[in-house]
């Protein structure tokens, strides 16, 4: 037994265990520190209204100019799982991690980075063109890559800091070039080698989205048109998405083209690779292309509109390697009928072989089940309307699926956290043959925070589901000081594991008792463990809860 702490300005978010189970990867995040000085307030702008568009508006302090005297790191430390536990590497790359996949003993990273430019001194607003060029012309590979830091366990060795990355292992595709100075960087760290074998390629630009099959990485980025409506932000039908594609194969990265969709791929992060995936060498992307903002939505008089509310769009590598081309998008004309209602975002998507599996949410829940099966002719197969909506699609047979999100009433009001159970072996007639509503409106679950939130294991024809919930149900009501009256809603009751079983053959969903974990007062408007850090494992007959509190429970299931 043993283990590692943490603390301070790093933050562990994931891990990783080796193939060969004798090492493990902490990942996380090193946030960058600041020092402030102060600074002349700049001289005031009448913008056309006559307002000082200058003066402080209550959100910054404009005499205070911040300095960043740590960087900001992506955290992997190697933990050897032999008794007692403890770290053998520590490895700081500059900037942001994006996300990390592990196929056999090889972690493969992706990292986004921001170079400081701390050695140009030239005032950028007053100088010349030719000053500026200047000034740009005398960044050296220094200045502009990042590095990687690799700490040994062995105190006698000190820490070694290089490039990640040659200058040449960076690639600028013109079509998807960016105005930025951002770069997105493909690490690969082989856990088994002695030395810690590394390789890593990088494209200029941003990234916000990785999918990885067995033998490419998939890396998504949105290009926004920003518009704005009576104080809405809002993202037109101008919106698209990025795709650059590079091949994988153990400590071999390689470019393989880029190409780009309307719509983007949405705002949760843990959502966004369930919206791509590779078949027989094609990519399947489903993008959100409606124009919801901020707050709300953007009058359609005032920008142009898309007939349906998501896109299908099949990519495939052309015969240069240099290029990812679109093979069919859905709807087209042959086939105009639209992927949602007006109004409706996306929520859930599910990509299963041949199939695909769309939900969107207003008022009701559409799940829409696409044809795949040729690429260069999908369809929409089927289609089904409940209330509430799925978040998740997740597979139990090949005729069951299981969705979990938010039941809602008939005017499309949020309720408590709803399990769906649905029947599509006939993909023109899906149904949704049993569902269980947990708590009431507010309540949550452990998917609300990733998708690891739910732990699913089969075994003599069940599925048994362990899912952490937050269960609202206690009523509060407190006087309305703007509108008078009362206003009311629920407040946490009880926060534990939510069990049910999923008869395969007979398709049934039923519940066991929960799992509590904490329960709360009335009127306890805070409390200490977080459903987000929660999670389960199932091993034989028993079921294993880590609780918020850092407290694990066991039991029969």
């Amino acid at each position: 037994m043993g283990g590692v702490e943490y603390g301070g300005e790093e933050y562990i978010t994931g891990l990783h265990l080796s193939a060969n189970g004798e090492q493990v990867a902490l990942l996380g995040q090193k946030y960058p520190r600041y020092t402030y000085s102060s600074a002349t307030a700049p001289t005031p702008v009448i913008g056309t209204n006559g307002v000082d568009v200058t003066a402080d508006i209550g959100f910054s302090d404009y005499s205070v100019i911040y300095t960043p005297v740590t960087p900001e790191q992506a955290v992997i430390d190697l933990v050897s799982t032999s008794p007692p536990m403890a770290k053998s590497r520590s490895v700081r790359i500059d900037g942001n991690l994006v996300e990390s996949r592990m196929i056999g003993n090889i972690l493969y990273l992706v990292t986004t980075w921001y170079p400081q430019l701390t050695t140009i001194t030239t005032a950028m607003d007053t100088a010349t063109t030719a000053e500026r060029k200047a000034a740009i012309a005398g960044l050296t590979n220094k200045d502009l890559l990042p590095t990687i830091t690799i700490t040994s366990a062995n105190a006698k060795d000190a820490a070694v800091t290089q490039p990640l990355m040659a200058d040449t292992d960076c690639y600028l595709q013109s079509q998807n070039a960016s105005y930025g100075v951002q770069m997105t960087t493909i690490t690969a760290l082989n856990l088994a080698s002695p030395t810690l074998e590394r390789a890593s390629r990088c494209f200029l630009g941003g990234t916000e989205a990785l999918y990885m099959s067995a033998k490419n990485v998939y890396l998504a980025t949105s290009r926004y048109t920003t518009q704005g409506s009576d104080g809405i932000v809002a993202y037109s039908s101008q919106t698209h998405t990025d795709i650059h594609k590079f091949a994988i194969d153990g400590m071999s990265i390689n470019y393989r083209g880029s190409g780009e969709v309307s719509g983007h791929l949405g705002w949760d992060r843990s959502k966004n690779a369930y919206r791509m995936s590779e078949y027989q060498n094609d990519l399947r992307v489903l993008t959100y292309t409606a124009q919801w903002g901020w707050f709300g939505e953007l009058d359609a008089s005032k920008t142009d509109t898309q007939p349906s509310p998501a896109i299908l769009t099949v990519l495939r590598e052309d015969a240069s390697g240099t290029q990812l081309t679109t093979v069919s998008t859905l709807p087209n004309a042959k086939r105009p009928a639209p992927i949602g209602l007006s109004g409706e975002q996306v929520y859930a998507v599910r990509f299963l072989g041949e199939r695909g599996y769309v939900v969107t949410f207003r008022r009701t829940d559409p799940l829409y089940i696409l044809d795949l099966a040729d690429p260069s002719d999908p369809k929409v197969s089927g289609e089904l309307k409940t209330n509430g909506y799925s978040d998740y699609l997740l597979p139990v047979s090949p005729g069951l699926l299981l969705g979990v999100g938010k039941d809602a009433n008939d005017t499309g009001r949020v309720q408590g956290v709803k399990l769906s159970l649905f029947d599509v072996a006939d993909a023109a007639n899906p149904k949704e043959v049993a569902t269980r509503t947990i708590g009431k409106t507010g309540s949550s679950s452990g998917l609300d925070y990733g998708s690891h939130g739910i732990n699913i294991f089969t075994t003599g024809g069940v599925s048994r589901v362990a899912l952490p919930v937050t269960v609202n149900e206690t009523l509060y009501e407190a006087p309305n000081s703007f509108f008078g009256g009362a206003m009311s809603w629920y407040l946490p009751s009880y926060q534990g594991l939510a069990r049910f079983d999923i008869d395969i053959a007979n398709k049934t969903l039923t519940e066991r008792p929960t799992l509590v974990g904490q329960t709360f007062t009335p009127g306890q408007y805070g409390h200490d463990g977080w459903l987000g850090f929660e999670r389960s494992v199932q091993l034989d007959a028993h079921v294993y809860y880590l609780t918020g509190l850092g407290q694990v429970m066991g039991s029969a299931w």
